[in-house]
């Protein structure tokens, strides 16, 4: 039986930072994430404590984080702990990048960011779910949680210097351990062969004349995105582990019967569009 996971990518087309319907954030542009300093301005002790070592951080905290090992470019990163959060900070001078864990209790987002961004992605999965948020394609702000925990990760947050969707996804892997396909943390099952065969009357097939024909290094979903006639708000990716072929969907709205279905293997290559109308 198929699973059905999706990612959807929503893109809120809207002018500056004003308001949305459903805005995610509800302040201006200024971030609330606290530094590292030893007094606030309003002279309030900082509640952070900065340590040595990840163990002695995760020792204070009683629990411990998986580290990303992504950003191997920026300086040693710093371990702080306060009561019932651990974090760690990497920061080179251009680029700052907070990891957060907390246990669970009424906040869903310990970030401390409350920038407004136009974009958000809500990803889900067997292995997690996680919701982003940013401007133009990079995403300064990620929540997801576990059974037990509550995570964030920010990178310059309120700035349009964020993470792209495939630094998410290696990320999020790394942390949870467990080997990732190409470009994806969350995708559903499907079978190539029965695509195949499953052709309705009324769609457009196409086998050739791809842009994609050679092995290729970059993620599915930018892959496939080359070989779209047109862009879309929204798409869900599946994958076929005994073909070893991707299937990337390109729609307008959740649950639209008309998609552009780009069909990729494992290296990148092209050898199928279905357009259905």
């Amino acid at each position: 039986m198929k699973r059905w996971l999706c990612i959807l990518t929503v893109l809120l087309l809207t002018s500056g930072c004003g308001k949305t319907e459903n805005p995610i954030k509800t302040t201006d542009t200024e971030t609330n994430i606290p530094n590292p300093s030893t007094e606030t301005e309003m002279n309030i002790p900082n509640p952070w404590t900065e340590t040595h070592s990840l163990s002695e951080a995760e020792k204070i905290a009683g629990f411990s984080i998986v580290v990303p090992t992504i950003w191997e470019d920026c300086e040693s990163p710093l371990f702080r702990v306060m009561p019932g959060m651990l974090e760690v900070v990497w920061d080179n001078g251009e680029d700052r990048i907070t990891l957060r864990k907390a246990p669970h209790g009424e906040e869903s987002d310990i970030s401390g960011d409350h920038n407004m961004y136009k974009e958000h992605i809500v990803a889900c999965g067997d292995l997690i779910s996680y919701e982003a948020h940013g401007n133009n394609h990079l995403f300064n702000l990620v929540n997801w949680n576990d059974k037990d925990y509550v995570y964030s990760l920010n990178k310059n947050p309120g700035t349009e210097r964020g993470l792209s969707s495939e630094e998410i996804g290696r990320i999020l892997m790394e942390m949870l351990e467990v080997r990732q396909h190409p470009g994806m943390i969350a995708y559903g099952s499907f079978s190539y062969e029965e695509d195949r065969l499953s052709v309705k009357e009324g769609d457009i097939v196409i086998t050739e004349g791809f842009v994609h024909t050679e092995k290729s290094n970059k993620y599915v979903t930018e892959l496939a995105k080359d070989e779209t006639s047109r862009d879309y708000p929204f798409c869900q990716t599946f994958y076929d582990e005994d073909e070893g072929m991707w299937a990337v969907h390109f729609f307008d709205e959740p649950e639209s019967p008309n998609q552009e279905i780009v069909y990729l293997d494992e290296d990148g290559i092209t050898h199928m569009i279905i357009i259905r109308k």
